[in-house]
């Protein structure tokens, strides 16, 4: 971003940065909070325009700027029709085109859709609701076609995609990955933690002692790009993140601009352990939301484990030197002292 130096803007991320707050379990929150967006190189142009003047800033306090950009976020990126993120004024952040063949994949919880399901079908627990989502799952992709098992699981996966497709998320854009560059991940036999912390998903702790139910998603670009015929002129069906696409967030990290190829410049996903060889750098698109169909449906499992115990200083530190490594561009972003 353009922040002009002793603009209320810029007072505001200095007291965001050095202001942390009570409930950070860990030095170097408030730092990267204020990072991400004076390091992002996306948000410019048009869309740093009205983000602005959505923002309009009275204080330049920590305060007003966090309850600001969660009006902006929750007001136009979540609840309009199609997001500032894939409208002409976000240009900058525009990927693609990508090719159709490439498997698109991202991880979902599935606490609140188990417990819908249980309650319609009278289900005594999440463990049975699960139970009974992972056999038809299991046989759907398993069971040739015309087999009564495969059969009914179609009819089961087709009542639960009607009812999460309902509940889904309401129209922020969707994060994903290429299923090429997980692919270590998604054969672990721990690939429920692995996917979880390679992508930076800390939003997805299982409760203290338990475990929450998760499905990873998987579906070619092409479902995607059919969308294409819905979008008004000048838009993108997909996009980097930026700093202006979700809540304020310091497991997000802007990833620097390659000004040479800016549409294949992705975003990089943080993972939840230091990468300090950089092999922990996946790439990280955004694209409009997209109704599941059940052979997305790839993988159900149980995350129990909690987020890594790590200094929020060290992953931003290693990811950093990490995207400098990568690019080539060794003054981008600020390391966390």
């Amino acid at each position: 971003m353009h922040i002009q130096p002793g603009s209320l803007f810029d007072k505001a991320l200095n007291n965001l940065e050095h202001m942390p707050l009570p409930t950070d379990p860990c030095t170097g929150h408030a730092q990267a909070r204020a990072h991400n967006f004076r390091h992002d190189q996306r948000a410019t142009g048009i869309r740093e325009t009205d983000y602005m003047g959505e923002l309009s800033l009275q204080q330049g306090t920590a305060e007003e700027i966090r309850e600001r950009h969660e009006f902006y976020v929750k007001e136009f990126v979540w609840g309009g029709v199609l997001p500032p993120t894939f409208l002409l004024g976000n240009d900058a952040a525009f990927l693609g085109p990508l090719a159709g063949s490439q498997n698109l994949v991202r991880m979902e919880s599935l606490d609140r859709l188990l417990e819908k399901w249980r309650d319609l079908h009278h289900l005594t627990t999440i463990d049975a609701a699960f139970q009974f989502l992972q056999k038809a799952v299991i046989d759907f992709h398993g069971k040739s076609h015309g087999d009564p098992e495969r059969t009914q699981a179609v009819a089961v996966l087709d009542r639960l995609l009607a009812l999460w497709n309902r509940i889904q998320r309401d129209s922020r854009p969707m994060f994903a990955t290429f299923e090429d560059g997980l692919q270590n991940a998604i054969v672990s036999t721990n690939w429920e933690e692995e996917v979880r912390n390679r992508l930076g998903l800390a939003h997805i702790p299982p409760r203290a002692g338990g475990k929450i139910p998760v499905a990873l998603m998987r579906y070619p670009v092409t479902d995607v790009n059919v969308l294409a015929g819905e979008l008004p002129s000048g838009s993108s069906l997909f996009a980097a993140p930026t700093s202006l696409d979700s809540e304020i967030w310091p497991y997000f990290f802007p990833a620097p601009v390659n000004p040479h190829t800016p549409r294949e410049s992705y975003g990089r996903s943080m993972s939840l352990t230091p990468q300090p060889d950089g092999s922990g750098l996946i790439a990280e698109v955004l694209h409009v939301k997209l109704n599941y169909k059940m052979e997305h449906i790839y993988k159900l499992g149980w995350l129990s484990s909690p987020i890594p115990n790590c200094p929020m200083r060290e992953l931003r530190n290693s990811h950093l030197m990490a995207l400098r490594r990568e690019t080539g561009m060794n003054d981008f972003g600020t390391l966390i002292p």
